[in-house]
């Protein structure tokens, strides 16, 4: 499954489709829309901006330089989306999220899915196996390797903007999300770094 994010990385790395501004973005910037766009749904608008202010100061936390590579992603890498028999890999499926960004962002996604949000604390072992795998087949850079802690937080975030009112499978997804995060900074960015590449 890694092996064919890491390829699929590096057969669009650098390529910038000619609709790529028809596609929504995965940047800050466009988090924060998505975010106060929910939150003005919320009739208790106390709730909706305490929520907002939560994503706000996290986007603002985050260092995701422009010079980070740059190609067509998924987007969206969930084990809903990723199809197996047995041990053996049928199907990636639902590229609608697809779009022109940092690539690293699908680590990010990878990493939320796979390492943390199905157990209850994050996964260190299958993270390190994780990066190992994709980077036999696409090397990550130096400053990809720094800023992975920061694509992470971003999915995160961007899931909390889409699903700040709504509840999944009857749950407050925000709240469990923004424990993700808490977690993260209980970490910190250079453990995070030396646990994975250490």
């Amino acid at each position: 499954m890694i092996k064919h994010l890491a390829l699929l990385h590096k057969i669009t790395k650098g390529h910038k489709p000619i609709n790529f501004e028809y596609r929504e973005p995965r940047t800050k910037k466009f988090c924060l829309k998505v975010a106060k766009t929910e939150s003005k749904r919320f009739k208790n608008k106390e709730k909706g901006k305490i929520k907002l202010n939560r994503i706000k100061t996290k986007l603002n936390e985050l260092m995701l330089p422009e010079k980070l590579q740059k190609g067509v992603i998924h987007g969206d890498f969930d084990k809903a989306n990723i199809k197996f028999k047995k041990n053996k890999l049928t199907g990636i499926l639902d590229f609608d999220d697809s779009t022109y960004t940092f690539l690293i962002y699908d680590l990010g996604a990878v990493l939320l899915y796979w390492t943390r949000f199905y157990v209850k604390k994050l996964d260190f072992e299958k993270a390190k196996k994780i990066i190992k795998i994709y980077e036999k087949y696409r090397p990550l850079s130096k400053l990809e390797k720094n800023n992975i802690f920061d694509a992470f937080q971003l999915h995160t975030l961007m899931i909390m903007s889409w699903l700040m009112y709504d509840k999944w499978k009857g749950k407050d997804l925000f709240k469990i999300l923004s424990g993700i995060l808490d977690e993260l900074d209980s970490i910190g960015r250079d453990k995070f770094y030396k646990k994975l590449f250490d």
